[in-house]
């Protein structure tokens, strides 16, 4: 028997992905599709990514509370521990309060623990990079790829990699395709 690769979604993922590249208006095919892959216990959502989507009266709200997932085990909050203390030994303690409000901290902690993949759209900036101040802090904003670099770089436990969601998608041959097609300048009902 193999290992089901796992990923655990940032929320950025689920809003750029309804906002621009698949609405569910559109797309309802790979909301599904997400559903499907949540129910096998494939792709996880944290509850605190659940918390920046937010409950309201629209369609992620509706998909989240359609889609309420336990996590498969207890959180470890040493995974979470370690997050915090690289993130506050390299960065500005602004930077580091910022980041700590968010979901992007649980969201490494939670794949580290699940020896999962992160699916996010955060572009890194690349530790060699960045610019440091007179104490040796990094001035920028915390991006999860580079938190899991400097995780790495001292030798800690880190996810199995970073990926975007395009690479979920070819990873799985998936295709989704509109349920009718039309002809361009016909009306759609």
């Amino acid at each position: 028997m193999y290992d089901v690769v796992k990923y655990v979604i940032d929320s950025n993922v689920l809003i750029e992905s309804h906002r621009f590249y698949y609405h569910s208006d559109f797309f309802r095919e790979f909301w599904d599709y997400m559903s499907v892959l949540i129910e096998r216990h494939i792709v996880f959502i944290p509850p605190e990514v659940a918390l920046e989507i937010g409950v309201g009266k629209d369609f992620l709200s509706e998909f989240w509370l359609k889609n309420i997932q336990t996590m498969p085990v207890d959180k470890d909050e040493s995974m979470f521990a370690e997050v915090v203390k690289i993130v506050t030994e390299k960065y500005k303690p602004e930077k580091v309060q910022e980041f700590l409000q968010g979901a992007d901290p649980h969201v490494i902690a939670w794949a580290i623990q699940l020896e999962a993949y992160i699916v996010t759209n955060e572009k890194p900036i690349g530790i060699y990079n960045m610019s440091i101040d007179k104490d040796g802090k990094y001035v920028s904003s915390i991006k999860i790829p580079d938190v899991v670099m400097l995780l790495k770089k001292e030798g800690k436990k880190v996810p199995h990699g970073v990926l975007q969601l395009w690479d979920i998608v070819r990873g799985m041959k998936e295709t989704f395709l509109v349920e009718k097609p039309y002809k361009l300048g016909e009306d759609v009902k």
